[in-house]
């Protein structure tokens, strides 16, 4: 099934605007899912435990490895290096990565940018119409690919293992938002919505929803 074009979305009485909002209006957004306000709440919220239960599982493991030797000073140092890192090198990647999923599924023009209000960095499609599904991959595919190439690199680098578990833990906080994305897109999953970016002319991104009746 193709999807309805911007204009489609815009002018067609089959579709109503739902959500609109700035790019420093994000973190309200998010907010708002996080709340249960966005839309009715998920029945089934199992996907963010299972998640929640893997990270802690995670976390809990090398914990007790990481503050034995936390009191070092080259721990010290390498808190260091992953801070940095995450600026440096982890937020571009995800970026990066937002922007390559856009790419696979078919947008002709991506753009980067950074928001002060927000402290945060994006990614986006300028009008390219994405589904909630579409929405899922492009939200969670940087976290999947960083936190795969993290762990692996536990095993090559174990003498920094206490940079890269510094960094994986926060690159994981700081994709939260993308997190409550995948949220709202699983908690609507029977809802025709759709959402596209316009922040070149209107910087504002869009929710529109398909009505039943048609």
């Amino acid at each position: 099934m193709s999807k309805p074009t911007v204009t489609q979305l815009e002018n067609s009485p089959e579709f109503i605007l739902i959500e609109a909002f700035k790019v420093e209006e994000m973190g309200a957004f998010l907010a708002k899912i996080m709340q249960g306000n966005a839309t009715k709440a998920p029945k089934r919220p199992w996907f963010f435990l299972v998640l929640m239960a893997l990270l802690g599982a995670f976390v809990g493991y090398f914990l007790g490895g990481f503050f034995s030797k936390f009191l070092s000073g080259d721990a010290w140092v390498q808190m260091g290096i992953a801070f940095v890192a995450f600026w440096v090198v982890l937020l571009p990647l995800h970026e990066l990565i937002h922007g390559i999923v856009f790419k696979v599924l078919g947008a002709k023009q991506i753009g980067f940018g950074w928001t002060w209000k927000g402290w945060m960095a994006y990614c986006y499609a300028q009008n390219f119409v994405i589904t909630l599904q579409e929405l899922i991959w492009v939200a969670i595919m940087p976290f999947i690919c960083l936190t795969l190439g993290m762990l692996c690199l536990l095993f090559v680098l174990p003498s920094y293992q206490i940079a890269i578990i510094f960094a994986l833990l926060l690159h994981t906080t700081g994709c939260l938002g993308d997190f409550l994305l995948v949220k709202y897109a699983r908690q609507n999953k029977n809802r025709q919505i759709y959402t596209f970016d316009d922040l070149q002319e209107r910087k504002m991104t869009f929710f529109y929803e398909k009505i039943s009746s048609y």
